[in-house]
């Protein structure tokens, strides 16, 4: 697959996509199972009205978070990456982040947190030498960040 020229000179990691694929299918799975069995509940009238948008709100919000989680992060030179998802990507400087924590038991698959200003961005992570390399970057363009169970 031909990639774009801005990453034929950069770092990329992207997670495997099986990975995320079983992630979502897991999502829709749920989905699938619980919203009729709530619309059916609330037809029938064993759940409040407040309890069936809470509910729908609640699938709303998962979905919309979970759309937000990036798959791949490309570093190029510049001390900077981009961070790509399904609803958005962001470019960021390495020194708008202040922390990086890695799932929270030491496993090869989870998620990677972001710490930035004003927000957290969530990555897919999945050990892999791109990554370590990206992280490397981060750690030596800013050495005062912190590095929360992850090892480099």
């Amino acid at each position: 697959m031909h990639q774009p020229y801005e990453e034929q000179n950069a770092t990329v990691y992207q997670a495997p996509m099986l990975y995320v694929a079983v992630f979502y299918a897991i999502l829709a799975a749920w989905t699938v199972i619980f919203v009729p069995l709530i619309i059916k509940k609330f037809v029938d009238g064993q759940i409040s009205t407040v309890l069936f948008l809470v509910t729908v709100g609640l699938f709303s919000f998962s979905w919309y978070w979970s759309l937000g989680i990036f798959y791949k992060a490309v570093n190029d030179s510049n001390d900077t990456m981009r961070l790509v998802g399904f609803r958005r990507s962001i470019h960021l400087n390495f020194r708008d982040i202040f922390m990086v924590e890695g799932p929270p038991a030491p496993m090869f698959l989870g998620f990677i947190r972001f710490a930035l200003e004003n927000e957290k961005a969530y990555m897919f992570f999945y050990k892999k030498k791109s990554l370590t390399i990206i992280l490397r970057a981060i750690q030596a363009s800013n050495p005062e960040i912190q590095f929360k169970r992850i090892s480099l």
